[in-house]
């Protein structure tokens, strides 16, 4: 996790409408800045303060990579047409926070190289650079935001399951392909989805406790499948080492870290599964936005019915894609 100071003055309130950052990749006379390219530098997860003025009006979390992408009409004429950008999940601060007040305490010691301040402890002109963490802990800590806080940990502990559930998948896709896991019948598939469920949001030192996957859903979906990517049957991979099929793998539509949000709806379920192939796998999780809405709105219109069912409609699962995509 990194972290950044973002200097938005005119543009902070479209910004924070529209949920996004965005640099320029040049100006109209073909020049560029460091603090414009910082832009393609964020990762996700990082956190942005965001700078008006002299005060700190808002506080991020980037939903994605810094990616290439078109100017965002709410924007539109402030800068060229091409640039980067990050989709960001932001948090305004119930009171603006005027960190100039405190420049005898941030500044010492201070590498200007590595932050976003002058000598004189004032933001520096440009739009976005680095913080180094001990002056954004310095931050956080002054502005004394219990919201702010809970999001940055909820982020970090949902980053945290997120790495846990692919290490759990990896592991149960070794022993599918080794033939360890035998699917259910249908009259077991049935059974289990008359069975009534309710979300606990159980704790272990304040980190939630994610659920453990059923493998044997995943085989399940496969076989249904015939072992073909549902996305494009002609998608090949290779002979798995029990040597009875291709290798494949399972992709849940709706992230399991929407969970809390369902809390009668159980998402590890057929409903919610898709046997892709690992090239859509990793499409679905890493390309840039258009690519992966494109492919999550085909994954949900080969569920449609099922979906429909539980009733997750097309602009419910279109929320649940910007939310957590």
């Amino acid at each position: 996790m990194k972290f950044w100071l973002v200097n938005q003055g005119r543009s902070f309130e479209n910004e924070l409408k529209g949920g996004f950052i965005y640099a320029p990749k040049n100006n109209k006379y073909g020049s560029t800045f460091a603090h414009w390219q910082n832009v393609k530098n964020v990762k996700k997860g990082d956190i942005i303060f965001c700078n008006k003025k002299g005060n700190i009006m808002a506080i991020g979390i980037a939903m994605s990579n810094g990616y290439e992408g078109v100017i965002p009409d709410a924007i539109k004429g402030i800068w060229n047409d091409e640039g980067f950008m990050v989709d960001i999940d932001y948090h305004k601060l119930t009171k603006p926070f005027q960190f100039s007040n405190y420049k005898n305490e941030y500044m010492l010691n201070i590498e200007t190289s590595k932050n976003p301040f002058t000598v004189k402890g004032t933001a520096k002109m440009g739009y976005l650079f680095p913080m180094e963490k001990y002056i954004a802990e310095f931050f956080l800590k002054k502005i004394k935001d219990k919201n702010i806080n809970k999001m940055i940990h909820a982020y970090t502990s949902s980053t945290s399951n997120e790495m846990e559930e692919v290490a759990e998948e990896y592991e149960q896709f070794e022993r599918i392909s080794r033939g360890l896991v035998k699917g259910y019948s249908e009259s077991e598939i049935k059974a289990l989805e008359k069975k009534t469920y309710t979300y606990e949001n159980k704790l272990d030192k304040e980190k939630a406790i994610r659920e453990e996957t059923d493998p044997k859903l995943k085989v399940t979906r496969m076989e249904l499948a015939n072992y073909n990517c549902e996305m494009n049957c002609n998608h090949k991979t290779f002979t798995c080492v029990s040597g009875k099929h291709q290798y494949l793998e399972c992709h849940h539509i709706i992230p399991l870290n929407a969970q809390k949000d369902f809390i009668h709806i159980k998402l590890d379920s057929m409903f919610n599964m898709i046997a892709i192939c690992p090239l859509c796998h990793r499409k679905v999780h890493y390309a840039v936005k258009e690519e992966k809405e494109k492919l999550f709105i085909q994954m949900y219109q080969k569920r449609k019915n099922e979906m429909l069912k539980y009733g997750f409609d097309f602009n419910q699962i279109i929320k649940i894609f910007n939310k957590y995509y």
